[in-house]
């Protein structure tokens, strides 16, 4: 408990950073930080500018791609956040998720204190018997040593359990209790617009927004919290709806990243694919699912959001549920704006309304 100072956004680089820290005075008790990178060094470097006591890597997935060339190059950017902590002896703690084998394997660098975070049994803060509602957001029991208490996240999908069992882990050693720590989490709400922002309108339609940003993990993630959705006893029945484009940044493996995704949608039952872009990738992720199985309309390419929003306002019924998600550049939350503002067609069907809005943030390659 105390006086807190944090980003109120991505301030996360060379200028951000400073900018955050100058904002910490003789009352600061704690001062939160994000490190970004866009090549091996950088984390090093910024640690200089504000030594960390306390240092939390999530996960090493596939954002930067483009920039790192490996998921092998970025584990060594992130890991120079732990190897700046100060030993366990002077106070130095490593909160690491366990369940990201190239994460658990940074406390091989780092003389400071080990917290492993996670779903195995070995894990010092675990999460047991996780269950997602009809709005993806999850439930779960939270372990440590200190305690356990049942949380329900507000946030929607089941990739955020990994990310309040992280901040779980740094408030516990801040003294905070276990039953305090639940009932933070359970208030936590997005600081971001159109990170898995989830609204209904009055037919039912649920638009579920996450056209912030996208990489393949985050795009996987979305994929699963949309079909969650879907197969709940809420909805069942009504039809899924992922309108995608592209992600940046990945380099050589975009076409690769971008055929899987399209695989995906067809394993997960994603009743329709709507792919936004004229490039090689938008291409990619249509033909990916058409290669997995997916059979005349069900994956489409259009080339521009325009076209997307005119097929969705055509052919949406009540109760469907829509996914949106691309990289920012590609700015497709047009459409999940335009779905939500247009009038409700007359398409048959019957809408459950008794729903209820929210909105969480994706989870994000970030330490």
């Amino acid at each position: 408990r105390g006086e807190v100072v944090a980003p109120p956004g991505s301030f996360n680089n060379e200028l951000g950073l400073p900018w955050t820290v100058l904002r910490a005075d003789e009352k600061t008790r704690f001062l939160v930080l994000e490190m970004s990178a866009r090549g091996v060094g950088h984390v090093g470097e910024l640690t200089k500018i504000a030594p960390p006591k306390i240092g939390v890597v999530l996960n090493v997935g596939t954002a930067h791609l483009g920039e790192f060339g490996s998921r092998e190059a970025i584990a060594v950017a992130k890991g120079e956040l732990v190897e700046a902590l100060p030993s366990a002896a002077d106070g130095g703690v490593a909160v690491l998720n366990a369940d990201d084998r190239m994460v658990a394997a940074m406390a091989s660098r780092t003389k400071a204190r080990i917290v492993f975070v996670g779903q195995s049994e070995d894990c010092d803060v675990r999460a047991t018997d996780v269950v997602v509602d009809d709005q993806a957001r999850a439930s779960f029991t939270l372990n440590c040593s200190q305690g356990s208490a049942r949380i329900r996240l507000a946030v929607h999908g089941e990739h955020h359990v990994s990310n309040a069992l992280a901040a779980a882990a740094v408030a516990l050693e801040n003294g905070l209790a276990v039953a305090d720590i639940a009932r933070v989490l359970e208030g936590t709400k997005a600081a971001s617009a159109r990170r898995m922002e989830v609204t209904e309108r009055a037919d039912g339609v649920t638009v579920v927004n996450d056209s912030y940003n996208a990489n393949p993990d985050s795009m996987r993630a979305a994929l699963k919290a949309l079909v969650s959705m879907a197969r709940s006893d809420r909805h069942f029945g009504r039809r899924s709806w992922a309108v995608l484009g592209e992600m940046g940044e990945l380099g050589p493996e975009s076409v690769v990243e971008h055929d899987a995704i399209g695989r995906l949608a067809v394993r997960l039952d994603v009743s329709k694919l709507i792919v936004v872009g004229t490039g090689r990738t938008s291409r990619a992720m249509h033909q990916g699912a058409v290669m997995e199985g997916s059979w005349g309309d069900e994956s489409v390419v259009v080339p521009d959001a325009a076209a997307a929003i005119a097929i969705l306002e055509a052919e949406l019924e009540p109760g469907d549920l829509v996914l949106v998600k691309a990289s920012k550049s590609v700015e497709l939350w047009t459409v999940a704006e335009a779905i939500l503002a247009a009038t409700p067609s007359d398409n048959t069907g019957d809408a459950n309304t008794d729903g209820e809005n929210g909105d969480g943030e994706n989870g994000g390659d970030s330490q």
